[in-house]
């Protein structure tokens, strides 16, 4: 990426304003800019534990406000389970913030009805109303076999298109992230993985070759199509080094870089074919490394400061990482994943994935995320 052209230094705000202004009807220069992206620089976000933590409480502990947060909502929507998204609305209303709206339907796909929909449509509007941009994620890590819409491609492709219609018919200027689980371990282990030989099985056997590997595209089989998209995004953790995980392991290097391009064992290079051939801006809808509690290895500082240094890292490519500003300029929204919480895959202990909790830990986010590049801040937190 060369140097940001002069009529685009703008003071941060302007640029968030852009594509404010053009999801409120004002034209853009590309469309791409009409749902929230911007034009220079990563939002920074949060991915918050709502029933523990409000917005306010992690602001205060991070000293720092962000653009962005991710909440969780049960599909069909109650107003009840709805009541933490309105409170985190409320929150981003000041600084015209942006909710993450991760709808989850329990229910299974085929549970998914316009009626629903609509009433979740509703909900969203009364967000927008607030002066709060909202990008849903509907059925998230759809390629996993651990959510009842998991491993289910056609049927996925189908609903997530339906819904995006139902919803911009009521509130046309919600935005839409497209956002599977990386692909190590894949084809994954779980209760809702395509049984050998179904449709849907066959659909994931990307090279024909008669069965599911590593080697088979673990994202197109899911894709819904470039005009219901407007952001691609993902789960994107250190879980470990490799299968089964829950131990407390040093990341390897380059491991955030290797899994966005599909190296080292993945084979899919995720982020050239969805950011840079179809120019979708890219989220990190859920990040972090994990630290298990309840075992030994190595301490949460050893692990957390290495993932922290590959994920924003914008010095020179070296074997820690690669500068993400020039290698991923289309990453444009991070939002960390501040859960504190029992973990099936780390055998059902509790792992610490917090940025705040541990004061080293925090001090390297601040450092890291203030770090300029080319002599302007890059990381952005909320004025």
């Amino acid at each position: 990426m060369v140097g940001v052209p002069r009529v685009f230094r703008l003071p941060f705000f302007l640029l968030c304003l852009v594509p404010w202004l053009a999801s409120c009807g004002v034209s853009p220069t590309a469309r791409s800019l009409a749902r929230f992206e911007p034009l220079v620089g990563v939002l920074l976000g949060v991915n918050l534990q709502t029933e523990s933590t409000t917005l306010e409480q992690f602001e205060a502990n991070l000293g720092k406000r962000v653009y962005s947060a991710t909440v969780f909502v049960s599909y069909p929507v109650s107003e009840s389970g709805f009541a933490p998204a309105l409170a985190l609305a409320d929150s981003l209303a000041s600084r015209k913030g942006i909710l993450v709206l991760t709808v989850e339907p329990f229910g299974g796909l085929a549970s998914v009805n316009d009626t629903d929909t609509t009433s979740l449509a509703g909900r969203i509007a009364a967000v927008q109303a607030k002066g709060v941009g909202v990008i849903v994620r509907f059925a998230h890590e759809m390629n996993g076999a651990w959510y009842p819409w998991g491993q289910k491609p056609a049927l996925y492709r189908d609903v997530f298109r339906r819904t995006v219609s139902v919803v911009r018919a009521t509130a046309p200027k919600t935005a839409f992230v497209w956002a599977p689980n990386h692909a190590s371990g894949y084809p994954f282990i779980g209760p809702h993985a395509a049984l050998p030989g179904s449709p849907d099985y066959l659909a994931m056997d990307t090279n024909g070759d008669g069965v599911v590997t590593q080697i088979d595209n673990p994202y197109e089989p899911f894709y819904p199509g470039d005009d219901v998209v407007d952001w691609v995004g993902m789960s994107l953790y250190h879980y470990g080094r490799e299968f089964p995980f829950g131990e407390n392991e040093v990341p390897l290097l380059r491991s955030f870089s290797d899994r966005l391009l599909g190296r080292n064992p993945e084979t899919t290079n995720f982020y050239g074919n969805y950011c840079d051939a179809k120019g979708k801006p890219l989220m990190l809808a859920e990040t972090s490394a994990l630290y298990n509690t309840e075992v030994g290895g190595e301490s949460e500082v050893n692990i957390k400061l290495p993932w922290l240094a590959q994920v924003f890292h914008l010095g020179d490519d070296d074997d820690n990482g690669i500068n993400v500003a020039v290698n991923f300029p289309k990453l444009k929204m991070v939002n960390w994943f501040e859960h504190l919480k029992s973990e099936a895959e780390a055998a059902g202990d509790m792992v610490d994935w917090r940025v705040t909790a541990n004061a080293t830990v925090r001090a390297k986010f601040l450092e890291l995320t203030t770090t300029p590049h080319q002599g302007a801040p890059y990381f952005r937190f909320a004025p």
